[in-house]
């Protein structure tokens, strides 16, 4: 497994808390799966994780990158099937999808 993942996640989910969720041990999932808004470094944002574990690639698509379905790759987090990414600017209600 993959020892480091980018610093900005580091605030949002820990790597316990991916060791509980791949066991079905997490009871608060919820608080970090999906798309949540976060502030990190004093800048608001959106923080989106998804589940997909035989993924190779996942990225998110919206209308803040207009549909361009490669220019926001997310990270697979310690690669564990978790995949995350952090972008900063958006807002409630943004429309997305993985």
């Amino acid at each position: 497994m993959k020892e480091e993942i980018s610093i900005k996640y580091t605030s949002i989910i820990k790597r316990e808390n991916i060791e509980k969720f791949k066991s079905g041990n997490s009871i608060d999932s919820y608080k970090y799966m999906g798309s949540h808004i976060v502030t990190h470094e004093d800048s608001k944002g959106v923080s989106f994780m998804v589940w997909a574990p035989n993924a190779k690639e996942v990225y998110v698509t919206g209308e803040f990158n207009n549909w361009n379905w490669g220019s926001h790759p997310m990270e697979n987090l310690y690669d564990s099937g978790v995949w995350g990414l952090y972008i900063e600017g958006l807002s409630d209600g943004t429309v997305y999808k993985y």
